[in-house]
């Protein structure tokens, strides 16, 4: 028996009349729905929109003047998302100017989400029963009541409350690591972050005094912007506020492409989508988004291209420590010189590393218990002796989009295929990134250019000219 599709879904017959557009329009397919391909789907309504342009619904049949955007995503639960899977924190500490200035513009958008992806009751009631519920998200033993109960309100209405809570990074270095450490702070506070560099074992112990600091050297602080927030509520209002502008949101799959000759180049025509009742179509485009995270490199081998992207596991382990000594409430995302990194979470914290052997993950979430036996837990009660009594009393485990290539974002056209646009390869920052990266996309597939942030430099050409980007602050 065939399922029956939500209305806001395009119909079969709406998706085989859908046609790239002509002359100041564009008909834009977004392989991917999660937090990277609804972000880009928002940037480019709310664009439209400002300029008194609305996104044509049902797509036009022919060539047409009027824009349309098309979101393709083949589980709209999230269950298995890096975007609803993250550890959902943002940063500036990173040791190029690019990435601190997407973190600094991410700061930015998740302080006023509630105001920029707020809808009106009217379009409330309109996509209600028609996009899916929002997303899942893993079980936090961790969180208080109050706050579960606070994250559930924020699943109706209109406002959205991304629970951005901004209590910093704290970096730690050994003496081996302090000159980094400090080349990245001046770099970071040039930019116009507010960072504070903790120069001795005794300043860190004065700010954080349950910290064992005699092995550190230096850590920094992000004094404000830095924090983390619920990745859920972002996806969601990222979401509904695109739908809102009128995006289209396939419950499907891209299964193919079809190219055509672009004088010296190709460019993609379009895509092959069966959706959820089993149905094949064949949805026409203009530009095509490649957002599918870590099942990226599959759309470009669909078009006999190569990416250097794939599924990496990584584990997060939720933990409650009885200690009143720590000062959970205001302490902030640490970092060890190991790599083992926690948080505050609720009533509680969450804990991770990356492994040391790092393999692709396809289809495997299942949790290294051992990773947090062998190398966290000891890590922990070493750096804060409190730890030592630690409970896991929960965990999951989620993908990175891993750039096996410099462990960076891949942006712009392919060099063979100019209409096939890339948004992927985060290693890790996707969910953080998703506000810079969704308006930068969304100047290039309107623009033709950057107009706010030039991130030409993570474009695809790098990784067929053998230039990496050296990023020193991947965790």
């Amino acid at each position: 028996m065939k399922c029956r599709q939500p209305r806001h879904l395009l119909s079969a017959r709406r998706l085989l009349s859908t046609s790239a557009g002509g002359a100041g329009g564009g008909s834009i397919v977004i392989a991917g729905g999660g937090v990277v391909g609804s972000s880009v789907a928002y940037f480019v309504a709310r664009a439209l929109r400002s300029r008194g342009q609305t996104l044509a619904s049902p797509p036009p049949v022919g060539r047409s003047s009027e824009w349309t955007v098309t979101v393709v995503e083949r589980d709209p639960t999230y269950r298995f998302a890096s975007s609803t899977l993250s550890a959902s924190s943002i940063r500036h500490q990173f040791s190029t100017p690019e990435n601190i200035l997407i973190g600094q513009y991410g700061t930015e958008f998740l302080r006023n989400a509630g105001k920029l992806l707020s809808i009106s009751d009217e379009d409330e009631a309109r996509l209600s029963g028609r996009l899916q519920e929002k997303p899942q998200q893993p079980q936090h033993p961790a969180r208080c009541a109050n706050e579960e109960a606070a994250a559930a309100a924020d699943g109706g209405g209109t406002g959205v409350d991304v629970q951005f809570r901004e209590n910093g990074y704290l970096f730690l270095a050994s003496p081996q690591g302090r000159p980094v450490l400090e080349s990245n702070h001046q770099l970071q506070r040039d930019l116009g972050s507010d960072i504070r560099f903790l120069g001795s074992p005794s300043e860190i112990k004065a700010q954080f005094p349950y910290l064992h600091t005699d092995d550190l050297s230096a850590g920094c602080f992000g004094a404000s912007g830095e924090g983390w927030f619920d990745p859920a509520t972002l996806l969601h209002g990222f979401k509904r506020k695109a739908a809102a502008l009128g995006v289209n949101f396939v419950h499907g799959e891209v299964v193919g492409t079809e190219l055509e000759a672009d004088g010296p180049r190709q460019r993609v025509s379009g895509v092959q989508v069966t959706t959820a009742d089993g149905v094949a179509h064949k949805l026409s485009c203009s530009h095509l988004v490649n957002a599918m995270g870590p099942q990226a490199a599959r759309l470009s081998q669909m078009m006999g291209l190569t990416l250097p992207v794939v599924p990496r596991k990584r584990c997060v382990f939720v933990l409650r420590c009885r200690d009143e000594e720590v000062n959970q409430a205001k302490m902030p995302l640490v970092i060890d010189p190991s790599g083992v990194y926690w948080r505050p979470e609720g009533c509680g914290f969450i804990a991770g590393v990356s492994p040391l052997v790092d393999p692709d993950a396809h289809g495997d979430f299942e949790v290294d218990h051992d990773l947090f036996e062998e190398v966290i837990w000891p890590v922990l009660a070493h750096r804060l002796p409190a730890f030592e009594a630690v409970k896991v009393v929960g965990h999951w485990a989620g993908h990175y989009d891993y750039n096996t290539f410099d462990q960076n974002a891949i942006l712009g056209t392919h060099p063979s295929v100019g209409n096939y646009y890339h948004a992927n390869g985060f290693s890790g920052h996707g969910l953080q990134q998703s506000p810079a990266v969704g308006r930068a996309v969304a100047e290039l597939l309107l623009e033709g250019a950057y107009k706010t942030l030039d991130l030409s430099m993570f474009h695809f050409e790098r990784v067929l000219e053998n230039r990496p980007i050296i990023e020193l602050n991947v965790v």
